[in-house]
């Protein structure tokens, strides 16, 4: 059986979780985001994206 998840992102956790609902809408059950900018930093996604892709 598979079970959804509450998701809860902080400031860039939050832009990053917003993605991955984006990417995988049917995992998460609910989504909670706290003190995410109105724009993405770029630079700094970029930079999150190399170390996670290093991390797997």
């Amino acid at each position: 059986m598979k079970k959804n998840f509450n998701l809860c992102g902080i400031s860039l956790g939050g832009i990053l979780a917003l993605n991955y609902v984006l990417d995988f809408p049917d995992k998460v059950k609910s989504l909670v985001l706290i003190g995410i900018s109105h724009k993405v930093p770029k630079v700094m996604f970029s930079i999150q994206n190399i170390i996670f892709r290093f991390q797997q």
